[in-house]
């Protein structure tokens, strides 16, 4: 309602037909090049009907069709179709289609459609369609699509679809999609969604989605934000993405690494049967996490972990459970970062906690153990209760149940 309270003396003056107080009625005028014309210098004061140029005319109002081979110049209103070779202009309100080759531009606002070659450019509010090969410039409000090649940008309020091959600009509020190839870039605030091959960037408050291949970048956002790197000061909702960087998160953020400035950061110093020495990073959101383990088998042959996985914490007051999948690459101690991928250990593990104090928490788990290597090669822990081994001198695997004990720091 406050929208269309905003807009309702634009509407009625777009309803209105152009004024003929004043105007010289002329039902066909027909010009060559102002002010070569059948209204020669009156141009200007002349209210027409049919207006047909050559290579470009000029009238104050226009309440029916124009036809331009260049362009087509209206002082102040126009009602109908104007179809112009390169340029259509109205000083005024525009009410019905324009079409021209290169750009239509309206001082005023328009209600209905523009379609052009080039660029279309509103100087206040459009209730209408804007469909452009370069771009679209709205300084004020608008109320349906913005279709363009290259660029959208709205100066104030847009309430429904920003489609361009480059990039959506919005100086302040949306509602509705931006979809663009490049960019889309809100500066006030949002609600709706931002689709982009590139980024999508909401200086204000963003409630709905931000999609990008690229990076979602938001001061605060109500929903989700999915895409490469996602970053916002504040947030409520999913992050989805290889990064995602956030200061104040209530939700989950899964990626390959997430920053969470209030969720979690820990350190877990661990004593397992793969491994008698493990230290382990978990970070991410209060709920979702990453996590990087280094892990020491002293027993021959010796062997150092390398590992990464993704976790779920699940906690009610002092207690918690951590769910995660972990794989880890197992090399040679004195060649740690050489040598393939093989042999892996891939494990499943539940891992209960009780946090004794802030910072300090006691935790034990289960795991269940997967191993893949070349050669038929045996892993060796701290006891041998192997469940499943294919016996394979090319690709060996292993199955058995493993365990964990430990504390958990910070």
């Amino acid at each position: 309602m406050a929208r269309f309270r905003r807009f309702l003396p634009a509407l009625m003056l777009a309803l209105v037909p152009a004024l003929a107080l004043g105007y010289i009625e002329r039902p066909v005028t027909v010009s060559f090049f102002p002010p070569l014309s059948t209204n020669g210098a009156q141009g200007p004061e002349v209210r027409t009907r049919f207006s047909f140029s050559v290579i470009g005319g000029y009238v104050g109002a226009v309440d029916g069709f124009e036809l331009g081979g260049v362009f087509n110049i209206v002082r102040d209103g126009f009602r109908g179709l104007e179809l112009g070779g390169a340029v259509n202009a109205v000083g005024g309100v525009a009410r019905g289609v324009q079409l021209a080759g290169g750009a239509n531009i309206v001082g005023g606002m328009i209600v209905g459609v523009q379609a052009a070659g080039g660029a279309n450019v509103v100087g206040g509010m459009m209730d209408g369609v804007q469909l452009a090969g370069g771009a679209n410039i709205n300084g004020g409000g608008l109320r349906t699509a913005q279709l363009a090649g290259g660029v959208n940008f709205v100066g104030g309020y847009v309430e429904a679809v920003q489609l361009a091959g480059g990039a959506n600009i919005c100086g302040g509020d949306l509602r509705g999609l931006q979809l663009a190839g490049g960019a889309n870039i809100t500066s006030g605030n949002g609600s709706g969604a931002q689709i982009a091959g590139g980024a999508n960037i909401c200086g204000g408050l963003l409630s709905g989605c931000q999609l990008a291949g690229g990076a979602n970048i938001a001061e605060e956002f109500s929903g989700a934000q999915v895409g490469t790197v996602n970053i916002a000061g504040r947030g409520k909702g999913l992050m989805l993405g290889v990064v995602n960087v956030v200061d104040e998160l209530d939700g989950p953020a899964i990626g390959l690494v997430s920053i969470v400035g209030n969720g979690m950061f820990h350190v877990d110093a661990t004593f397992a049967d793969h491994a008698v020495a493990n230290v382990a990073l978990k970070f991410g959101s209060k709920t979702v996490y990453n996590t990087v383990v280094f892990g020491w088998k002293p027993q021959e042959p010796a062997r150092v972990l390398l590992g990464y996985g993704i976790g779920y914490r699940m906690r009610r007051d002092r207690l918690f459970l951590d769910v995660d999948a972990v794989g880890h690459s197992v090399r040679e101690p004195d060649e740690p970062f050489e040598g393939d991928n093989l042999p892996l250990l891939a494990q499943l593990r539940f891992t209960g906690g009780w946090q004794v104090m802030e910072g300090f928490s006691l935790i034990a788990g289960i795991a269940g153990n997967v191993w893949v290597a070349d050669e038929g090669e045996y892993y060796h822990g701290l006891y041998d209760l192997v469940l499943y081994d294919n016996g394979s001198q090319n690709t060996r695997v292993l199955i058995w149940p493993g365990f964990s004990v430990g504390v958990e720091l910070l």
